[in-house]
C-alpha cells in the first residue's frame, strides 16, 4: 500500500491542493494529515473542504487546539485565530474536536505512528533535523511520521524510520516549496517531495490579513532544500 502524509496547511488551500493532486497522480491509497489546518493564513474553509473532498484521515495540531480554546490576544495578529474565523468555521471545528492527537496503525510488518509534534509531546513537541533521535529508540512504533516544525527530514535509526513531513502550507526553509511525503508500506521506502507554489499570488490574495513574519516566511529562499523537487 502507498500512503501520503501532509501536515501544517495553516489556512493555505493552494499549497494543500498541490500536494493532494500530486498524491492523486501517484495513485496513493490513503492520505494522512498531521494537523494544523488553521492559523497564520485565513482560508480555513478552503482547507477543510479539501480535507473532506479527498477523504483525508486527520489528527489534531496545536493550532487546531488553539482554535478550539480561548483566543490569544497577545499573539493573535501572528496566528490569525480570530473569533470571526471560528464562527465562520464552526461546523468544521466541531469535527476537529473529534480528531485524535495521534494515530497508531499496523501495515504489513510495521507499526506506524502519526503525530503532530512528537510521540511524548503530541501537540507541541519540536523535532528538527538536528534533534538527537536516540529517544525514539524507546518508542514502540517502527515508523513515526510528524509535522509541526515545518522542516522536513527522513532519519533511519536502527530498524526505526523517523520522518518529519514538513509543511504543505507554510514551509520554513523555502517558502515557495511546499512539502509532503509518500510511504510504501511493502518496501518501507519513504520520500519527501517539494512542490512549487506561487507565493506572490498567495500574498496578493491575503495581503493585509497576513502578519509580516508570515510574509517573510513565504518569501524565504535558499539554494538548499530537503526532498525531491516536483516540476508542476
Amino acid at each position: 500500500m502507498k500512503i501520503g502524509i501532509i501536515s501544517d496547511a495553516h489556512g493555505n488551500p493552494s499549497g494543500l491542493l498541490a500536494c493532494l493532486n500530486f498524491f492523486k497522480s501517484k495513485q496513493i491509497n490513503k492520505i494522512y494529515f498531521l494537523g494544523d489546518a488553521v492559523g497564520y493564513m485565513p482560508d480555513w474553509k478552503g482547507v477543510f473542504e479539501l480535507l473532506d473532498k479527498f477523504n483525508v484521515i486527520c489528527i489534531r495540531g496545536n493550532h487546531d487546539q488553539m482554535a478550539l480554546e480561548i483566543e490569544l490576544p497577545k499573539k493573535n495578529t501572528i496566528y490569525n485565530i480570530t473569533q470571526e474565523l471560528k464562527v465562520e468555521n464552526y461546523n468544521s471545528l466541531k469535527k476537529v474536536e473529534k480528531w485524535p492527537t495521534s494515530r497508531s496503525i499496523k501495515m504489513q510488518n510495521n507499526n506506524i505512528m502519526f503525530v503532530h509534534g512528537s510521540p511524548w509531546n503530541q501537540l507541541n513537541g519540536y523535532i528538527y533535523p538536528n534533534t538527537d533521535m536516540e529517544k525514539f529508540m524507546k518508542v514502540d512504533e517502527d515508523v513515526v511520521f510528524m509535522g509541526h516544525t515545518h522542516r522536513p527530514f527522513i532519519k533511519n535509526l536502527g530498524n526505526k524510520l523517523i520522518v518529519n513531513t514538513g509543511s504543505c502550507g507554510l514551509p520554513r526553509d523555502i517558502g515557495s516549496l511546499v512539502s509532503c511525503s509518500t510511504y510504501n508500506t511493502e518496501t518501507n521506502e519513504c520520500k519527501i517531495h517539494r512542490i512549487p507554489q506561487d507565493i506572490e499570488n498567495i500574498i496578493s490574495i491575503y495581503g493585509s490579513q497576513l502578519h509580516h513574519s508570515v510574509i517573510n516566511c513565504l518569501r524565504r529562499n535558499d539554494n538548499n532544500y530537503y526532498g525531491e523537487l516536483i516540476d508542476k
